[in-house]
C-alpha cells in the first residue's frame, strides 16, 4: 500500500481514485461472505472502509439505503471514523440521522433495523431525504480528508 500512498504524495493519482483503490485493497483483505464485517482489520482500515462504505450507499441511495443494507450494522462506529478524519459535518448529518429510529438509535442488525425503517413514517423518510441533500452538497471534503487521514497514518496500512 505504501507505492499506492507514494503516487498519491507524488500527485500520479487523483484523490478519489487513490481512496477507491485503497479501498479495494483493504475490501481483498476481508472474507467476501462477512462483508462487510470488518474484525479482521485494523482500526484505521476499518475506518477507511465505514466511510467510503457510507458514502458510497448514501450516494446511490441515500441514508435509507444506507441504513437498509448490511452497511448500517456499524452506524455508531462510522460517526467515530468520520470524526477521526475531521468530517465533522457529516459525522453530524449521520448522528442526526440517528433520530428517526427507536430511542435514536438504529439497530446494529440489519433485519431489526429493516423493521424499524418501515415505522418511521412520512415525517422519518423526509428527514432522511433533508439529509440526503445535505449530504450531496459535501460540507466536508471527504476524499480529501481521507487521503490525508491515510498518508498521516501509514503505519497502519502495512
Amino acid at each position: 500500500m505504501d507505492e499506492l500512498i507514494q503516487k498519491l504524495e507524488n500527485k500520479q493519482i487523483e484523490e478519489w481514485a487513490f481512496n477507491y483503490e485503497f479501498y479495494e485493497t483493504i475490501h481483498g483483505k476481508v472474507n467476501p461472505d462477512v462483508w462487510p464485517n470488518y474484525s479482521s482489520l485494523n482500526i484505521a482500515e476499518r475506518y477507511v472502509a465505514l466511510i467510503l462504505d457510507l458514502e458510497g450507499q448514501v450516494n446511490n441511495g441515500g441514508f435509507d439505503q444506507y441504513y437498509f443494507n448490511s452497511y448500517g450494522d456499524n452506524a455508531a462506529e462510522a460517526v467515530m471514523a468520520l470524526r477521526a478524519i475531521g468530517a465533522n459535518s457529516v459525522s453530524k448529518m449521520l448522528v442526526e440521522s440517528f433520530s428517526v429510529f427507536p430511542s435514536s438509535k438504529p439497530s446494529p442488525d440489519r433485519w431489526v433495523r429493516q423493521a424499524q425503517l418501515e415505522k418511521i413514517g412520512e415525517s422519518g423518510n423526509e428527514k432522511l431525504s433533508k439529509l440526503d441533500d445535505r449530504f450531496y452538497e459535501y460540507p466536508d471534503n471527504i476524499n480529501t480528508l481521507l487521503s490525508a487521514y491515510i498518508i498521516s497514518n501509514r503505519a497502519q496500512f502495512e
